[in-house]
């Protein structure tokens, strides 16, 4: 089965954990995986340990659990209502199609969330989530484009952005861009992404409780800030949550069973430049290693 461990994907953060589990015919798969994004309104890490099986080189099924932490940066964090949040995130199941053809490679994955983080935290809705992602690429020697398109009743966090808010509301995802392969286990890459929504959205912050709070940023960092650094919660039209930006990266698997990615994004709407960091782990293959 191809490989889909060096892309950063579209929306679900479980199209990346799975590609740990390409290549396996059939079978259970183990995978840990930690994402930060650190930027001027927090740090903000994502361990998540997931487990999977795969029917066979084309379908497979796997649960996640999310653990947050998210620690406010110090020049916001004596602000009022600002807190840190730690906990469980929504606990997921996906199930994931993978095909690959002489003319493209697709990987989709439809994932269902439970509301078992804390919603005063901002690391649940309270609310179930669902999402369809759908990512197609093909390579031409050491170029591959790829560009993917997502469905969801959320916004969902991404290795390249994990972001200081939770949201609940129809939106749509687009991507584009290209992985570059600089040498057998190394490449990068760079994307473009759009998240268009449609009616009524909410936004909970994962940096506020309690009670409005003063602008968390100058006002020149740009002409927009998101309603998360503003409320802890709001419920509002479309405009909320409309987004657009990039990112670029480079990606390494040095041990086969170890995958890392070092990258710099940017949201454009909230003038948030965000530094990156992924590590994640095939603890599958780790253990069969030992054995044998």
């Amino acid at each position: 089965m191809w490989r889909y461990r060096d892309a950063i994907p579209a929306g679900a953060a479980a199209l990346l954990c799975a590609g740990a589990a390409l290549g396996q015919e059939k079978g259970f798969y183990f995978y840990q995986r930690v994402e930060a994004t650190a930027n001027e309104l927090a740090w903000i890490t994502r361990l998540e340990a997931t487990a999977g099986y795969n029917v066979n080189r084309y379908l497979g099924f796997e649960a996640g659990v999310p653990v947050y932490f998210v620690r406010p940066q110090p020049r916001i964090k004596a602000a009022p209502a600002v807190e840190r949040a730690d906990g469980l995130g929504n606990v997921r199941v996906t199930a994931r199609l993978a095909v690959s053809t002489a003319a493209v490679d697709y990987f989709g994955a439809a994932t269902v969330t439970a509301p078992t983080g804390d919603e005063d935290k901002g690391l649940s809705t309270g609310k179930v989530t669902w999402d369809w992602s759908s990512h197609f690429e093909r390579s031409f020697g050491r170029i591959t484009p790829f560009g993917a398109v997502g469905v969801a009743n959320t916004i969902t966090d991404t290795p390249f952005f994990v972001r200081p808010f939770s949201s609940q509301g129809l939106v749509t995802r687009l991507e584009g861009g290209v992985r570059v392969g600089l040498l057998r286990r190394l490449s990068a890459g760079a994307l473009l992404y759009t998240i268009q929504p449609s009616g009524e959205q909410t936004v909970i912050s994962r940096l506020l409780r309690g009670g409005p709070a003063p602008p968390l940023a100058p006002a020149g960092r740009g002409r927009r800030r998101g309603v998360f650094e503003q409320a802890p919660r709001t419920v509002g039209p479309a405009e909320l949550v409309r987004e657009r930006g990039g990112a670029v990266w480079i990606s390494a698997g040095p041990f086969g069973i170890v995958d890392f990615q070092l990258g710099y994004s940017r949201s454009a709407p909230y003038a948030l430049d965000s530094l990156f960091v992924g590590i994640g782990a095939n603890l599958g293959s780790l253990i069969r290693q030992r054995r044998l």
